[in-house]
């Protein structure tokens, strides 16, 4: 959707649907064992999409989580494989993975926020995402090096349905009462 932006001669882009970064390497190249995904598609979204919009929307959404839950079957098969002794815990690293995510406050925007690039709703974004890092920081910093935030085990059921997230954080709550949404802002409009 949008063009590449080069820093230092290196481009960068959005991966989208297939190329965003596989969390699996982490097991063999990273020096530490925690994990910070900071998601920014839903994957639970309560009701029925009805509109041709809507159901769009769901399926890129679905599609777009599709390899992120593989990615997560993937860890807690390993997390479980060292932890019975079946691989080596120093040649493969027991992941935490921890996340912040933005089902709740992300629930109300439209399929065409992903390509609304008005510096208002940009500015809304970045402060929103700021407001929730903030949250899990204050909520989970204690965790960092020591354990796990996120339940992998918990993300999926046994019909491999995905499961609700927590709740939003005190300041998230906040922010989203006082700041109006410009993208909704301009979709009444």
């Amino acid at each position: 959707m949008f063009r590449a932006v080069e820093i230092k001669g290196v481009p960068y882009w959005d991966g989208g649907y297939g190329g965003n970064p596989a969390l699996f390497p982490f097991f063999k190249t990273a020096a530490t064992e925690d994990v910070l995904l900071v998601q920014i598609n839903p994957v639970v979204r309560e009701g029925t999409p009805k509109s041709a919009n809507e159901i769009q929307n769901r399926i890129d959404e679905i599609t777009f989580n599709a390899g992120l839950l593989n990615e997560f079957r993937s860890i807690a098969f390993v997390k479980e494989l060292i932890a019975a002794g079946r691989l080596p815990h120093g040649e493969y690293r027991d992941i935490r993975m921890h996340r912040i995510d933005a089902d709740e406050a992300f629930k109300d925007l439209s399929a065409s926020s992903k390509v609304n690039a008005e510096w208002t709703f940009l500015s809304y974004l970045r402060d929103l995402g700021r407001t929730a890092a903030s949250d899990w920081l204050e909520e989970n910093y204690d965790a960092v090096g020591k354990r796990p935030t996120l339940d992998l085990s918990g993300e999926l059921d046994d019909g491999f349905k995905p499961v609700r997230g927590p709740a939003p954080g005190r300041r998230v709550k906040e922010f989203l009462a006082a700041r109006k949404n410009p993208e909704a802002e301009r979709r009444r409009a």
